[in-house]
């Protein structure tokens, strides 16, 4: 969050985390439609430092049939974006 924030770094990142990390912030299954990722990266952000370096580590191409670019039902999908945009809230507020 510091990243984001303080020091305005932005775009899509690639990161490695650690198995148990991963394992303590499981993805809320029990709500329905889409939820996004975020709500796992932004409890992780919460509790543990992250280390960049300035290199390209992948490169990717999106097309027609890709999760990135299908459309979203909006109706079906408020609780995920309502869920993580209170985490977000509650945990960047400071920031503000």
């Amino acid at each position: 969050m510091k990243m984001r924030h303080k020091f305005v770094v932005r775009g899509e990142k690639w990161d490695f985390s650690q198995t148990n990390i991963l394992r303590a912030q499981p993805f809320p299954e029990h709500l329905p439609g889409y939820v996004p990722e975020g709500v796992v990266w932004t409890a992780i952000a919460v509790g543990y430092k992250t280390r960049f370096i300035n290199k390209v580590v992948r490169i990717y191409f999106q097309d027609a049939g890709n999760q990135v670019t299908q459309e979203r039902n909006a109706a079906r999908d408020t609780v995920g974006s309502l869920y993580w945009k209170t985490i977000v809230l509650n945990s960047e507020l400071k920031w503000f």
